[in-house]
């Protein structure tokens, strides 16, 4: 069992995008066990602690991760993919497999994702994190020549 910390800031400005990172969290996770205090003085914040343990189905597909083989132009793209969510996770303060794990990058390679609805094609990925980052992975994909149709 493995356990994080959260802090929900309370201060205008920081709750929506604290509370944004724990619900992405616990979209991976299953969780055992959630403790909460509210922290206050000048900066009062909520306190989060959580005990999880990672969906067997989140296990797996990270492990499919090193099964798809790619060419090295794909690989050009996942690279491309794997820059940017990490510094999207950087900006956000997150870790970057909260934002798409690599076998979801490499699926969205290898399907040659150019819509938003190609992206709710991967399991796991859902319609919330297509609708957020969505915008942002199509960019990263549409100048890439293994992109292109043939």
């Amino acid at each position: 069992m493995k356990c994080k910390v959260f802090n929900i800031r309370l201060s205008d400005g920081y709750g929506e995008s604290d509370e944004s990172a724990l619900n992405v969290f616990l979209e991976n996770i299953k969780v055992s066990r959630i403790f909460s205090s509210v922290i206050g003085g000048n900066n009062p914040f909520c306190s989060v602690l959580i005990f999880y343990e990672y969906k067997a189905e989140e296990v797996k597909h990270i492990l499919q991760a090193e099964e798809i083989t790619l060419t090295p132009a794909e690989e050009s793209l996942y690279e491309a993919l794997r820059r940017w969510r990490n510094e999207q996770a950087a900006k956000e303060g997150i870790v970057p497999y909260m934002i798409a794990h690599n076998s979801w990058l490499k699926q969205m390679v290898k399907m040659h994702v150019k819509t938003k609805e190609d992206l709710l094609q991967i399991k796991g990925f859902g319609e919330n994190r297509a609708e957020k980052y969505g915008d942002d992975i199509l960019r990263v994909v549409e100048p890439f020549p293994c992109n292109k149709e043939i």
